[in-house]
């Protein structure tokens, strides 16, 4: 097996996510090209900010990016 000969016990727990009956994604999944490198990766890792209100003032803090790793 992909343990070889190692003695692996049983899970704890396990969660069902349902994933495939979610509407917004269907059953899907990322990937990059064939040919990418690993600083492809990283860029698709990297948060993305949401924009700034229109009427902030320069120097005010920005908004926090939510990150969401899957």
């Amino acid at each position: 097996g992909i343990f070889g000969n190692q003695v692996v016990p049983q899970p704890r727990e396990s969660v069902v996510t349902r994933w495939r009956a979610d509407p917004w994604a269907r059953g899907s999944y990322s990937y990059v090209a064939v040919g990418s490198s690993g600083s492809d990766y990283d860029l698709l890792a990297a948060p993305v900010a949401p924009p700034s209100p229109p009427n902030q003032p320069p120097g005010a803090a920005q908004p926090q990016p939510r990150v969401f790793f899957a």
